[in-house]
């Protein structure tokens, strides 16, 4: 809604003809379209959760796809830089990559590839750890692999592990590694050795990012998936408990952009550093896509404050391998609160995303968040464990005993507040019981059914709520 001011704008004009018969269109033509607003992320490196940044796992998967390495890294500030939704032209790639100039083509620090000892890459992640407090110009975005880091260690002591394409760090295995010549600069610096160095004369980091970016049909998404992560001295205990639904928008089921409607789900985690990994579950069920996510493994439950972060595994629809990374947020800590905020992202075997809400979302429903110290006793948690029954998804059961003479009961759920009616037909359509048509609160209830007035034979009962209608047969045997 700004008018343009003439005289900048030919003076910036005037600035991109210059830039253009140097290096080509750079500014005029399109070479892509991100779907979604790159955040800076890499802010506050103190406080415990995820810092892989979206453009920083853009860059390293470039690099890694590109050469075919176990890893790829990649330091700098310019990785935490936003990158705005909608088209791209190159100019927009230029400037998340790192500072630097060669004099083959003047389009920054050009590639290499090298070698180098799990025990020296250890070194160099340290070094990149050591004044997070400060800034982010040394924090290294990595693909391939996962670290963790305690914050509130002393610089040189923070770095507690490392996975390599999900295995545990071999301090003595040599690795392959795609890198900007910058991070052959820093190991120098650093006395850190390497071997096997292959410097790709004139192949930047622009080259290398663009053109994986057109090899991906010029659409990116913004990834992050807990590849960094501050997991704190893991002395404390937390709770995580929420159920709901979120309104998903256009374009967070990315198989379907189109796809909207209501996402219900429940979380129920708990922590317990002593005894290894959180215990609990989490589901997430989008009916208008038939994509149900259920966690198989909970990695990392980190809270902080009313603030709180889960890294895991699941399956979607039955199918195993899936990753995930959620992200709330409750009004005040250590209380039941009707209102929070809610993100999840959903990815492949391959890291492609498959759902991702974008920001913590408004929920409808309640979540429960707890932070606990030292010893402090939980006189919550169990109470909560026991209500937590909030479904994600509509269901009818099997009635049981099946078959009957001449009683017997009917289960079901409802994810969300709303008129349900459960009626029972005979076996050529006749209405022959009423056992509910009422609005029900979200939950699992079950209903008596009497037959002692009919006759032996098949029945059908039938759920409707909201849009969801569901029939099953049950036999009456007298």
């Amino acid at each position: 809604s700004i008018p343009e001011e003439p005289t900048v704008k030919a003076v910036v004009d005037n600035l991109i003809a210059g830039i253009e018969a140097t290096y080509g269109p750079v500014y005029s033509q399109q070479m892509g379209y991100a779907n979604a607003f790159f955040e800076e992320e890499a802010t506050d490196l103190m406080k415990l959760g995820a810092h892989d940044t979206p453009i920083g796992n853009l860059v390293t998967d470039a690099f890694k796809t590109t050469f075919v390495t176990d890893i790829a890294i990649q330091a700098g500030g310019s990785t935490a830089l936003p990158l705005w939704e909608g088209p791209l032209v190159g100019a927009d790639v230029y400037r998340v990559n790192g500072y630097g100039f060669n004099t083959i083509n003047g389009l920054g620090f050009q590639m290499v590839t090298f070698d180098i000892e799990g025990q020296y890459l250890l070194g160099g992640l340290e070094f990149g750890l050591s004044e997070i407090e400060k800034n982010d110009e040394f924090l290294i975005q990595v693909s391939g692999m996962q670290y963790f880091y305690d914050g509130s260690q002393p610089s040189f002591a923070r770095l507690k592990g490392v996975l390599v394409n999900e295995a545990p760090i071999d301090p003595t295995a040599t690795y392959s590694v795609a890198a900007s010549e910058s991070v052959i600069m820093i190991l120098d610096y650093l006395g850190l050795p390497y071997s096997n160095v292959q410097l790709y004369e004139g192949v930047t980091e622009f080259q290398v990012v663009a053109d994986y970016i057109i090899n991906q049909g010029g659409f990116i998404h913004p990834k992050k998936l807990g590849r960094i992560l501050n997991v704190g001295d893991q002395e404390s205990r937390g709770m995580l408990y929420a159920g709901g639904w979120i309104n998903s928008e256009s374009g967070f089921y990315l198989p379907d952009p189109s796809v909207t409607g209501r996402a219900f789900f429940t979380i129920k985690l708990r922590n317990k550093f002593t005894s290894g990994e959180p215990a609990g579950k989490v589901r997430f069920n989008l009916r208008k896509a038939n994509f149900r996510f259920r966690s198989t493994e909970c990695e990392w439950l980190l809270i902080e404050n009313s603030f709180a972060t889960v890294v895991g595994k699941g399956k979607v629809n039955g199918t195993d391998n899936y990753g995930f990374l959620l992200t709330a947020q409750s009004e005040i800590e250590g209380m039941e609160c009707p209102q929070g905020g809610v993100r999840i992202i959903i990815w492949d075997s391959d890291e492609n995303i498959v759902y991702d809400n974008l920001l913590p979302q408004n929920m409808n429903g309640w979540i429960f968040i707890r932070n606990i110290i030292g010893n402090e006793e939980n006189t919550i948690a169990k109470t909560e464990d026991e209500n937590l029954t909030l479904p994600v998804e509509y269901a009818l059961e099997q009635n049981y005993p099946n078959p009957f003479n001449p009683t017997t009961t009917i289960k079901y759920s409802i994810p969300e507040t709303g008129n349900v009616e459960l009626k029972v037909y005979d076996i050529i359509g006749n209405e022959v019981a009423i056992l509910v048509d009422e609005t029900k609160a979200p939950g699992s209830y079950e209903t008596p059914f009497d037959a002692s007035k009919l006759a032996s034979g098949i029945y059908i009962y039938s759920l409707r709520a909201a849009n969801f209608v569901q029939t099953k047969k049950m036999i009456l045997m007298k």
